[in-house]
């Protein structure tokens, strides 16, 4: 289902209101793992969001099937975190050498047979093309997103924005729904140096896409990574590592 952004910002703060009511303001935006600048953004724009509708006296807010859709996308943002957690760094089988002579090495970001992202995730009729990244301190930042869904990086540290293009290929509109795959994300930079891309609220989050299409058109995703300034300069080679509901995949970037 594709959603106005205005609806999703409403069901947002509605998700949000109800669960600062239960668990207290500071507990329910750490779920998020928001920076303390966002958290400030959010609460804000609750705020503003209560005052409108107490002054205009409506009763109905927000369409609670909108607000329980929501609720799910946070859910599966919540485990996309857990699931990060438990992932544990590479470390050596512990096998003797004798052993280890007898197996033969496997390459653990050896791409993929499949490399179009929607076709893993058995997405028809939709194409995922790495387009190539920027560095910034703040995104997005043409101006055209709320603040409430930017992304800011923690001080004396940068972004790095990673951009793919979702292409509807078939003759009709289509939901691309990447969300339901409970999928996160590593980039794997030189093929050695694997870095956990950034769980984000932003409305173009690779992660939690959940757009209808039009036949023929794109709409741009971003996967972000958060890194210490320059870190751009020693990229050589890029894989994408998405581990879903389904499995695992590691996409060929650059």
């Amino acid at each position: 289902m594709k959603l106005h952004p205005i609806k999703k910002y409403i069901m947002l703060s509605t998700v949000l209101l109800l669960t600062f009511l239960t668990a207290g303001c500071g507990q329910a935006v750490g779920d998020f793992d928001l920076t303390q600048s966002e958290e400030e953004q959010v609460v804000g724009y609750c705020a503003d969001i209560l005052l409108k509708y107490d002054k205009d006296h409506q009763s109905n807010v927000v369409d609670t099937s909108l607000a329980r859709e929501l609720a799910a996308r946070v859910d599966a943002i919540k485990e996309m975190n857990a699931k990060m957690e438990e992932q544990k760094p590479d470390t050596p089988s512990g096998n003797s050498s004798k052993k280890s002579k007898d197996k033969v090495a496997v390459d653990p970001y050896a791409l993929s047979g499949e490399q179009n992202l929607a076709a893993v995730y058995g997405q028809d009729g939709f194409d995922v093309k790495y387009t190539g990244y920027e560095v910034c301190d703040a995104y997005p930042h043409d101006g055209n997103s709320s603040d409430y869904f930017a992304l800011e990086a923690t001080m004396g540290k940068q972004l790095i924005v990673f951009h793919f293009d979702i292409t509807n290929t078939s003759s009709e509109s289509r939901e691309c729904n990447f969300l339901s795959q409970d999928a996160f994300y590593r980039v794997v930079v030189n093929d050695s140096d694997r870095k956990n891309a950034l769980t984000t609220i932003l409305l173009n989050d690779l992660a939690t896409v959940d757009e209808t299409i039009d036949a023929g058109a794109s709409m741009d995703a971003v996967v972000v990574l958060e890194t210490e300034p320059g870190y751009e300069e020693g990229i050589s080679s890029l894989k994408l590592l998405a581990k879903y509901s389904g499995g695992d995949a590691v996409i060929g970037m650059q």
